[in-house]
């Protein structure tokens, strides 16, 4: 969230905090103040007494020689001075807490949780066969995985609710990743045209982006990286964009496109490792690439145990451009 405050205010704050050696107590207490406008709630969630944090909340305004809180009978507000620092009193606390889990590592060699993400796809580049791997390397070392869409993965990582993720992505739409990840690309494909040899187009060895224009079109359910890098493709190419079919699971797509419902898309080795299903993969044309990346955050990049995991990625990783 962007946070607009006057030049005056930003400017004092900032001198403020430059002249005072503020401990974290205070940060934290001013914080949660702000968070629920109580001093008797937040004395409750901090577990301390109601008149010893509005004691320390005086002196801290005292020490700075600023209000930070208008109290009134209404209840507590704070005042745009106290927006300013509470803003960045809370960005201090993060990199805190970063710092604090970033020592943890160094001090434990390697004992903790690692938060994976990944794209349901993620079995086609075998993902499950290299973490099980990596874990009996560093068996004190706990994975949790969380699998969902490239844009919701991406989401979670900037929430921090993940340390690294698996995503999908394409140079029709780079805007999915940005400055502040680090990014390694595992795999960059062929896209392809997935539908049943009955299909007239089947005995083509490329498929025009002008010959789907009358075909029913087979993707993924809501927001999803694939549906989107094929959105722009036809609207690139001046052609509409209509999904017929909206399918969950993968599964189901090629199962709907096997039985000449429609046209998937995807790359040949998705098809190849569901060898149960009669279907033809063509490239299409113009030639479209998806690329399969691990994606983190880019300061998380040096704590040692995704040091040790992009480290293990790069070694293990049958890479494909």
């Amino acid at each position: 969230m962007q946070h607009h405050f006057s030049t005056y205010t930003y400017k004092k704050v900032i001198n403020i905090l430059g002249g005072n050696r503020m401990e974290r107590h205070q940060l934290l207490y001013a914080v949660t103040v702000a968070k629920f406008l109580s001093f008797t709630k937040a004395a409750e969630f901090l577990n301390i007494s109601q008149p010893s944090l509005s004691n320390q909340i005086i002196k801290l305004e005292d020490e700075l020689n600023i209000c930070l809180f208008e109290r009134s009978r209404q209840g507590v507000s704070l005042t745009e001075a106290g927006s300013a620092f509470v803003f960045y009193a809370q960005e201090i606390l993060n990199d805190w807490k970063e710092l604090a889990l970033l020592m943890q590592d160094y001090s434990s060699m390697q004992v903790g949780t690692l938060r994976i993400g990944a794209t349901p796809i993620m079995e086609i580049f075998d993902i499950p066969s290299l973490l099980a791997s990596f874990q009996k390397q560093h068996p004190k070392i706990n994975i949790t995985l969380l699998q969902t869409g490239s844009t919701a993965l991406l989401m979670a990582l900037k929430n921090k609710e993940i340390d690294i993720a698996f995503i999908i992505s394409s140079d029709s739409n780079p805007e999915i990743i940005d400055d502040d990840f680090f990014v390694l690309k595992l795999s960059n494909d062929l896209l392809c045209a997935i539908m049943s040899p009955k299909n007239p187009l089947s005995t083509n060895e490329k498929v025009n982006v002008s010959d789907l224009k009358n075909e029913k079109l087979i993707l993924p359910t809501g927001t999803n990286t694939l549906q989107e890098i094929i959105k722009k493709y036809f609207e690139s190419n001046n052609l509409p964009f209509k999904t017929t079919y909206c399918c969950d699971q993968t599964e189901a797509a090629l199962a709907f496109a096997s039985e000449n419902l429609g046209v998937y898309f995807g790359t040949a080795n998705i098809a190849h490792s569901h060898g149960h299903y009669e279907l033809v993969c063509i490239p299409l044309s113009p030639t479209v690439y998806r690329s399969f990346s691990l994606v983190t955050a880019d300061k998380l990049k040096y704590h040692p145990t995704l040091k040790n995991f992009v480290s293990f990625v790069k070694d293990n990783f049958p890479f494909r451009y």
